[in-house]
């Protein structure tokens, strides 16, 4: 996921910017909460990522997946630096403006203009927003992240059921069915006690109606249960005809799947506040 020029920083280093114990602390699965992932990002300037934060969290109920733990959580830190010394110094752009031209890879001439000219540039720093020569080199490096692809997604779907079991899940009104939808939890909690995969859903809707809405008007409203039904029909399709039948996904467990997913987000939509 990360380039040369990138890194990726887990959340467990980000969460302990805001409660430094928590890598340590033996109950820290407890302690997971959405509201302390906020905060934490809120603490390094990228509240942004609040949103797909709990995009990150919804898409984890829809799959049923019990494993977003802090260390399968990520962003991505950008270390290498352009910025457009011109700008900053003859426009006396205000601290916001110049966050805003740290990152521009367009900009190659002005950094080596920076590089050559960083006596100046740091006298500009030191006398416009009164940052010391060591504030003004952290700021440079420590302000550019992006949200990483959500990964290590396989505990879910379904995984830990057995292939005896999958007939019985897939019968109508089948109360095997119903006890698995029903009782699992997300890793990444939103109260006290722990919440189900079906509550965390109504509680994110209630709480979180805007990026909710960012989240069924850009990815759940192109869902289309035929055209699905044959994306997880095909899904190992370009296997060898040979060789490789323990990667295949029996036909009742692509059934499964499609109705667990069908099943979840029926849920969104059948919850979403009046």
């Amino acid at each position: 996921m990360a380039k040369d020029d990138e890194e990726i920083t887990e959340g467990v280093r980000i969460i302990a910017n805001v409660m430094p114990s928590f890598p340590v602390d033996p109950d820290y699965k407890q302690k997971h909460f959405l509201d302390l992932v906020q905060k934490s990002l809120a603490r390094i300037g990228i509240s942004k990522f609040k949103r797909i934060a709990i995009e990150m969290l919804l898409f984890d109920c829809i799959i049923g997946n019990t494993d977003r733990h802090s260390e399968n959580w990520a962003l991505i830190k950008k270390n290498k630096t352009l910025l457009k010394l011109d700008d900053a110094i003859t426009r006396k752009l205000s601290f916001k403006e110049f966050l805003e031209l740290l990152i521009n890879k367009e900009l190659r001439n002005e950094w080596l203009e920076f590089r050559r000219n960083r006596r100046l540039f740091f006298a500009y720093f030191n006398r416009e927003f009164n940052l010391t020569r060591k504030e003004t080199i952290r700021l440079i490096h420590d302000n550019t992240y992006e949200f990483a692809p959500f990964f290590d997604n396989g505990s879910s779907l379904g995984r830990e059921i057995s292939e005896d079991r999958l007939q019985v899940m897939l019968q109508d009104n089948s109360r095997s069915f119903e006890k698995y939808f029903s009782n699992g939890c997300p890793d990444i909690r939103v109260s006290e006690r722990k919440t189900t995969f079906n509550d965390t859903i109504v509680y994110l809707l209630e709480n979180y109606p805007e990026e909710c809405a960012h989240f069924l008007s850009n990815h759940l409203n192109r869902y289309n249960k035929e055209k699905f039904t044959r994306i997880v029909n095909n899904i190992d399709c370009s296997l060898p005809p040979t060789g490789f039948e323990s990667y295949r996904l029996s036909e009742l467990r692509k059934r499964l799947i499609v109705k667990i997913i069908d099943a979840r987000i029926t849920h969104i939509y059948n919850n979403i506040p009046i």
